[in-house]
């Protein structure tokens, strides 16, 4: 039983995306989302280790415009480490996705068309 609600769709999108601790840390970081759906993102990346508790906020640039999902939009179900303290990708499930982010992934899937037409950055 396939637990997906959506098909992913493989692709090579660059991000940026802060991961932090309310009050206590923020840090910015780059990343590649290999594949996507109207709810969930797979990004690989470099990152140190972080804790379970981190909070995920993603910057997706398409075309002219960013789409911002900030971190109540989303959680961190799970991440690789490649060793020790770094972690290699992390599998993101949006809770809440903004309409720009799933007309945008509806669009690269080929299902709708935008009057604006957006495309990976």
């Amino acid at each position: 039983m396939d637990k997906r609600v959506f098909n992913r769709l493989n692709v090579d999108i660059k991000i940026s995306f802060n991961l932090w601790n309310p009050l206590v840390w923020k840090k910015e970081y780059n990343g590649v989302i290999k594949n996507i759906s109207e709810n969930g993102l797979f990004i690989s990346t470099v990152t140190p280790s972080f804790p379970d508790e981190a909070l995920l906020e993603i910057y997706l640039r398409a075309d002219n415009e960013i789409i911002f999902i900030p971190a109540k939009e989303n959680k961190i179900i799970w991440r690789t480490s490649v060793s020790g303290n770094v972690c290699g990708s992390i599998g993101v499930v949006l809770l809440h996705p903004p309409k720009v982010y799933y007309k945008f992934v509806r669009h690269l899937k080929g299902i709708d068309t935008l009057s604006d037409t957006i495309t990976p950055g």
